[in-house]
């Protein structure tokens, strides 16, 4: 649940997708794409949409029609370059259209597990948020650092014309992350 673009109002409404990469204490990996529409749990995607580390994931959902009313059709598609897969599927879904966001953030499964080292992960907003428009990025003022309880963090750099930008992790402190 967030707040709405004036920062003091609950909002219940989320669509979110995205990869997961999870590490069991024995050292194996599980890697997968999921959608989510709050207050539902996280799908994930079927298994023969396989997600393996280093892939270049591009994902998307856009109102295909009737935005302004109370229930919307919402268009989700993720793809995957290295793996020459895409997925799309259309959802009903009652939406506040109040934010749009862009997240690495750590795993969570009874409490906030560490966040892996990524390095660096690209964001883009290119192509549009409202209506085709690139958003305006000032990423000092709309940009969130994270610290989990074990030391890592995630912070972002600071955004291009096109709204691009990248979060970097560290340890300890939080990285600089150069402007892509």
């Amino acid at each position: 649940m967030g707040e709405n673009r004036l920062c003091f109002k609950a909002d219940k409404t989320l669509i979110q997708l995205g990869t997961e990469q999870d590490v069991a204490p024995d050292g194996t990996t599980q890697y997968y794409a999921w959608y989510e529409m709050l207050p539902a749990a996280e799908t994930p995607l079927p298994a023969n949409y396989v997600v393996k580390a280093g892939d270049t994931i591009t994902a998307s959902l856009a109102c295909a029609s009737a935005c302004s009313a109370r229930t919307q059709k919402w268009r989700l598609t993720m793809s995957n370059q290295t793996e020459n897969w895409t997925w799309s599927q259309s959802f009903s879904y009652a939406s506040s259209m109040l934010s749009a966001e862009w997240i690495e953030e750590a795993p969570y499964e009874g409490g906030v597990l560490p966040l892996a080292d990524f390095a660096a992960a690209s964001f883009s907003a290119a192509g549009g948020v409202n209506n085709g428009q690139t958003p305006s990025l000032v990423l000092s003022a709309n940009g969130i650092e994270l610290e989990d309880p074990w030391g890592q963090t995630s912070a972002p750099s600071s955004a291009t014309s096109l709204a691009s930008f990248d979060a970097c992790w560290g340890y300890t402190t939080f990285a600089s992350c150069p402007t892509p």
